[in-house]
């Protein structure tokens, strides 16, 4: 992020994670604070910032690979603080619940493009994007640069002053009878 800051460069993030293991070892090599740092310095990096979820965006560390001026979601990928097994486990004890607990969650592209969340949701090939990388990709592209000409149009700090609004309007709800 500093080298992008320093060149004046935009930063393209790429998300495919399930998220970090949630063992001792993450513990132990300071996981969750890697990531802490890693959403801190996402948030204010002096760069114009565009970040993809390609297949799976899941936990914390996906939450900071993809803070962004502009989010974009493949097709057919999802993108959520938890994992659905993990949500049903916590939420009733009960790991058969899991499809409920994903319909909750409201993590396909359509319902977080709803939230103001996803700004774009890219279309992949018929049969999906690992079928036909190519021209999954090409597509990819010309969104990106697409997306990234708009945000190089606006003065950096118009930008950043965006991206803090973008970030501190998420995760309002009127009651947790709407989450839950």
């Amino acid at each position: 992020l500093e080298f992008a800051e320093r060149r004046q460069m935009p930063v393209v993030s790429f998300v495919d994670t399930p998220g970090a293991w949630p063992g001792v070892d993450s513990e132990r090599y300071a996981v969750a604070e890697a990531i802490s740092r890693l959403l801190w310095k996402q948030a204010q990096v002096q760069a114009r910032t565009v970040s993809v979820v390609l297949g799976e965006g899941g936990s914390g560390g996906a939450l900071a690979l993809a803070m962004a001026d502009r989010m974009l979601m493949m097709q057919y990928a999802y993108f959520s603080v938890i994992s659905p097994e993990a949500c049903a486990s916590i939420l009733w004890r009960d790991g058969a619940r899991t499809p409920q607990a994903a319909e909750k969650l409201r993590l396909l592209p359509e319902d977080l493009q709803e939230f103001g969340i996803v700004d774009e949701i890219v279309a992949e090939p018929d049969g999906g994007a690992h079928r036909y990388p190519t021209e999954a990709l090409c597509v990819l592209r010309d969104r990106i640069r697409a997306h990234l000409e708009v945000l190089e149009a606006i003065p950096l700090d118009e930008v950043l002053k965006t991206r803090y609004r973008r970030y501190r309007g998420y995760g309002q709800v009127e009651s947790a009878a709407d989450v839950i």
